[in-house]
């Protein structure tokens, strides 16, 4: 096996893992290797993402797909920085050419649902998250996002179906936990609610959210001692009314 190939491999392994520096490490060594490698270029592309650098993920995306316009993953890195600097028009079209590569890239399907819901087209969006979990039905993120378009749509019953499964395969997924428990209040099944954030907080207890929300819904259950006390912990927080 070719040493960028290999690099390029480690880099994936280290980038499933979130190890984000040794993932870039293993990039940029394939690219010293052979700098037309394309994989290390969407790998790297990834990884600048991740770190809110567009601008190079832009480059090595257009990199990767000068130098193999037919590779499916260049185009989805193409569409996800595109959705990242709120071109969704732009990120719609780059996930579409990406999925008529390779309609089995699951990134691109979920990837294009999301750019759908910002656009304001949640029947296509919900298609794409809906064909996602038929390929892949564990995958946790598609049910997250799936409820929160259904919240979106006033489909709440549904909604809180799609988050119980995601956190079934994800038990400590925090905003998820904080997303049902808000879905709970709204319906005032007000022990579940409790339930959720109680277990976010547990899990996350640094973070103000989950402290907010409880704060909200101890509010509207006249628990008003406690609820200031929540309150004032979101604020040592940091998280205040401003965050929603």
């Amino acid at each position: 096996m070719e040493v960028d190939v290999l690099y390029s491999e480690a880099g994936d392994a280290d980038f499933a893992q979130g190890l984000f520096e040794e993932a870039l490490e293993n990039y940029e060594q394939a690219l010293r290797a052979n700098p037309q490698c394309v994989a290390a270029l969407v790998g790297r592309g990834k990884i600048y993402l991740e770190y809110e650098d567009y601008g190079k993920a832009k480059k090595d995306a257009k990199r990767a797909m000068d130098l193999a316009p037919e590779n499916s993953s260049a185009w989805t890195l193409s569409g996800n920085v595109r959705r990242c600097e709120s071109d969704f028009d732009g990120a719609v079209h780059d996930l579409t050419q990406a999925l008529s590569l390779d309609e089995t890239n699951l990134l691109a399907r979920y990837s294009r649902g999301i750019a759908y819901d910002l656009l304001g087209q949640p029947e296509a969006a919900l298609a794409d998250f809906d064909e996602s979990l038929r390929r892949a039905p564990d995958f946790v993120y598609a049910w997250y996002d799936r409820g929160v378009l259904l919240t979106e749509e006033g489909r709440l019953s549904d909604a809180l179906e799609s988050y119980s499964r995601a956190l079934d395969l994800d038990p400590e997924f925090y905003e998820c936990l904080v997303t049902r428990g808000d879905v709970h209040t709204v319906l005032k099944q007000y022990k579940e609610a409790e339930a959720d954030f109680n277990k976010a907080i547990q899990i996350a207890p640094q973070q103000g959210t989950a402290w907010y929300y409880r704060a909200l819904l101890r509010d509207e259950m006249g628990k008003q001692t406690e609820a200031n006390a929540d309150y004032e912990q979101a604020r040592r927080l940091g998280y205040s009314e401003d965050d929603l």
